[in-house]
């Protein structure tokens, strides 16, 4: 996990030398990058959180499979972003929509994993 969050903090810095055009004010990339960056954060806490409530459960081997694939997709989403960081203005639309597919992907995944993780707990405590 400590790796895994290393990689994290390093796709942040990744993405601030962006690439403006000069009809795109720096700021305005910057803005752009940081709604990106709060957007991925939103979701490596909501997956944290998954983790940290199985951790040492009997659910956690039964999840395993699920939350070490929401972790792969967690790191290609960090990879859409790094590479966001090596894109001019005129293709930063294109990238940025991928790369918002892949996270809204990961949000929706997220959230189904979550809703199996609450209707097993409850099974458990009946």
């Amino acid at each position: 996990m400590r790796t895994l969050r290393t990689c994290v903090v390093s796709a942040c810095f990744a993405l601030a030398p962006m690439a403006c055009s000069d009809s795109e004010p720096e700021a305005h990339a910057a803005t752009r990058a940081d709604e990106l960056e709060r957007k991925a954060a939103a979701l490596d806490n909501r997956l944290d959180a998954l983790i940290a409530r199985v951790q040492g459960d009997e659910l956690e081997a039964k999840y395993h499979d699920a939350l070490a694939d929401l972790e792969e997709r967690r790191v290609a989403v960090r990879q859409h972003m790094e590479r966001l960081a090596d894109r001019t203005a005129a293709t930063w639309d294109d990238m940025k929509a991928e790369t918002e597919r892949a996270m809204d992907e990961l949000d929706r995944e997220i959230e189904a994993l979550a809703k199996k993780l609450d209707a097993a707990i409850e099974k458990a405590k009946s």
